[in-house]
């Protein structure tokens, strides 16, 4: 069985294109988990029910109030009980055999992500974007660097073993989260990506990509400390890299947090990264 667990927050028409594209795909052991973060209304639950009337592999949950995106990611993946596992957002958009490619390249321990473009759909661009040269059969040494050279995010939202990820419901929330949440499967498991199959879409309704607070009446500003002391200390504690591979790597994420750095704190850089790939994009778009 395949879990999805889709988070959602007053989005009902996000939820009905996410729950079309998810019963429509191909492979048909699927359970289908809705956790609705205490939207307003009732236009989210009638989405949900009118699903449920023809599909009863999905559930839905709604918060009794807004429990935070970070919280709300972990419930879906409580209540979930598949052997794979992966998060569906509300405003994305899936090839009907995303997840029946996905884990036909799955392996014990190895979390899997095809190819994928961002759609910015005000304007109808659609731009591919880099990933990351990740394989089953590299070491968690290759992976890393390989992922730290090209730090792709939306590796968050492929195909995982669940009990490979479980640790995500004990972690707490960092900017850049989706980054560390990606190097600590590739070190504690494996991780391989599939360029050629586009079978994925990142939905952006707006001209260009906006790096948003996921708990916006925070308002914090970004910060990189949290997420770097992470992702050294998880580097240091590994027992699958040698001492040689975790200074090489160490390396790797001190130039990997200085490029975050330099894009997202020099304002002019991103008019000429409009329309492309960006190093980041936080859990909840």
């Amino acid at each position: 069985m395949v879990s999805i667990g889709i988070p959602t927050y007053e989005r009902p028409e996000g939820l009905r294109n996410t729950l079309r594209y998810m019963t429509r795909q191909t492979y048909p052991n699927l359970e289908i988990i809705i956790s609705d973060n205490c939207s307003s209304g009732n236009e989210t639950r009638a989405v949900a029910e009118q699903f449920i009337s023809e599909y009863p592999c999905i559930r839905y949950f709604r918060q009794e109030q807004n429990i935070g995106v970070m919280a709300n990611f972990k419930f879906v993946l409580e209540k979930a009980s598949g052997e794979y596992f992966m998060w569906a957002a509300d405003d994305d958009e899936w090839e009907s055999d995303f997840v029946e490619v996905c884990l036909k390249n799955s392996g014990p321990g190895c979390s899997v992500m095809t190819g994928f473009v961002t759609h910015y759909r005000k304007s109808g661009l659609r731009v591919s974007n880099r990933l990351p040269d990740l394989k089953c059969s590299s070491s968690p040494y290759q992976n890393a660097k390989n992922y730290m050279n090209c730090m792709q995010p939306s590796l968050f939202y492929g195909l995982h073993k669940r009990q490979s990820i479980l640790f995500f419901l004990s972690d707490d929330f960092m900017y850049f989260y989706d980054c560390y949440f990606i190097l600590k499967v590739i070190l504690n498991g494996s991780f391989r990506t599939l360029p050629n199959d586009m079978l994925y879409a990142a939905g952006v309704d707006a001209d260009e990509y906006v790096l948003k607070h996921p708990e916006p009446a925070q308002k914090q500003k970004l910060r990189y400390w949290p997420f770097y002391k992470a992702v050294v200390t998880l580097i240091l504690k590994s027992k699958r890299v040698s001492l040689f591979e975790k200074i090489a790597l160490i390396k790797d994420i001190s130039m990997g947090v200085a490029r975050l750095v330099r894009f997202h704190e020099k304002p002019f850089l991103k008019s000429s990264f409009k329309g492309k790939n960006v190093d980041v994009i936080e859990i909840e778009k």
